[in-house]
């Protein structure tokens, strides 16, 4: 069978009026940067497969990944932020190259594989600036095993991506992958 792919909009950040600074302090001035804080989507709307947030004054992040997959197949997942304002973004992420983790869940809630298991993140803060309508994105392959290294089974899992700020990590919610027996 073919692997199914599908882009699904999983979350979405909302920007206060007030722009922080690294530090999280407030900056005076009509700095025409926004910086990204701590923010939660607002609003959803689902049809079908395909869930897209939309938030005025904000940053949209997508994973892109298979819906379905064959057992054993590596598995491509990108996390995308876009920039769905008409000003540049300024973000604080942390590590020396961004860091970012995929968190692979069973049916049963269970965490299966991280993609930062085990690693330490550098405590450096990396500034990004995304432009109007730019997109950052963020890849890495799961090879279907658990942090242990054993195989995984054919079913249901989730996937949620997370981004380590200098304030609270950008997380999304959770989007399914259903690995099927070759």
């Amino acid at each position: 069978m073919a692997t199914r792919w599908l882009a699904r909009s999983i979350g979405a950040f909302v920007f206060t009026g007030i722009a922080y600074g690294a530090c999280g302090s407030p900056r005076s001035g009509g700095d025409p940067i926004a910086d990204t804080t701590t923010a939660a989507a607002e609003t959803a709307i689902a049809s079908d497969s395909l869930r897209t947030v939309t938030v005025a004054d904000s940053l949209r992040i997508e994973i892109v990944a298979p819906y379905e997959i064959a057992a054993g197949s590596r598995v491509p997942i990108t996390l995308k932020l876009t920039n769905a304002t008409t000003r540049p973004i300024r973000l604080y992420l942390m590590g020396r190259e961004i860091a970012f983790d995929f968190i692979v869940t069973g049916s049963d809630g269970s965490v299966v594989w991280r993609r930062l298991e085990g690693q330490a993140v550098p405590a450096i803060l990396r500034i990004e600036l995304v432009e109007p309508a730019g997109v950052l994105e963020l890849e890495d392959v799961w090879d279907q095993r658990t942090n242990e290294g054993r195989p995984v089974d054919p079913g249901s899992y989730s996937i949620r991506g997370l981004i380590p700020t200098d304030a609270e990590p950008l997380t999304t919610e959770p989007v399914s992958l259903r690995i099927h027996p070759e």
